[in-house]
């Protein structure tokens, strides 16, 4: 081989034939190696590609299974929160609705104990005025009347008789005269409470004060009350003329 050219052992002088064979067959055996080292090359370079293409598939599948799992997991999760917001509502419906029953169950309650319960209304009756020694005096009573459809229990009469001058000003009770009963009243049973008052001399302002409270309790041992204030302007003999009390002057109702 001279010049860059592939070696031809025909063309060497006193080089036999078995030497050009082997020669001939070296070569054949050289370009087959080559060739044979090229498409290795060739598999390999084409292995890699495919090795590759494979990876990013694997990458692709995988991601898809990420993103599927992960959307799966979303969407229970969604589904579980709205079952448990669901849930929450409809409890909050049931409440209402509980809540509902009760105080129509409730209304039901107070309007029969309405109906059944007592009430004590209070009247006043005549009153005598007379002048004694110790000045004019007033003597009468009020009658207090079972109402509704049971009897009043424990019943506590608190009953003031007063002559005022400056009727504008009264506040509120003062000295009663108490009494209490050991029994009851049935409906429609009347009580009468006596009460007086004196005074020394009046004037044109001068009125005569009935007023109090009456205490009692229901069949429920319900403690109730029965407010009340009547007045007579210009007390005179055998008056009978009582006024319910105005609302400004801050007694009994």
């Amino acid at each position: 081989m001279s010049n860059g050219q592939d070696f031809n052992p025909e063309e060497v002088p006193g080089i036999t034939k078995e030497q050009k064979f082997n020669e001939r067959q070296e070569q054949k055996r050289l370009a087959f190696e080559a060739d044979q080292d090229q498409k290795r090359q060739l598999f390999e370079v084409k292995l890699e590609a495919q090795k590759a293409k494979r990876d990013w598939m694997m990458v692709i599948i995988t991601f898809a299974a990420v993103s599927a799992a992960y959307w799966t997991g979303w969407e229970a999760r969604q589904t579980r929160i709205e079952a448990a917001s669901a849930a929450k509502e409809s409890l909050k419906i049931q409440q209402e609705s509980v809540q509902s029953q009760l105080k129509a169950f409730e209304a039901q309650i107070d309007a029969l104990h309405s109906d059944l319960r007592p009430y004590l209304s209070v009247t006043p009756n005549k009153f005598s005025i007379s002048k004694n020694k110790k000045g004019i005096n007033a003597a009468g009573s009020i009658s207090l009347k079972v109402e509704g459809k049971t009897p009043a229990l424990e019943i506590r009469s608190e009953l003031t008789c007063k002559f005022s001058n400056n009727f504008a000003g009264m506040s509120g009770p003062l000295d009663s005269d108490y009494y209490s009963l050991d029994s009851f009243l049935y409906p429609h049973q009347i009580f009468t409470h006596k009460c007086s008052a004196n005074i020394l001399s009046y004037t044109d302002r001068t009125v005569l004060l009935v007023y109090g409270q009456i205490k009692y309790t229901d069949y429920n041992r319900q403690p109730l009350v029965t407010p009340f204030c009547y007045y007579i302007p210009k007390p005179r003999q055998n008056s009978i003329n009582f006024i319910s009390c105005p609302e400004s002057d801050g007694t009994y109702k």
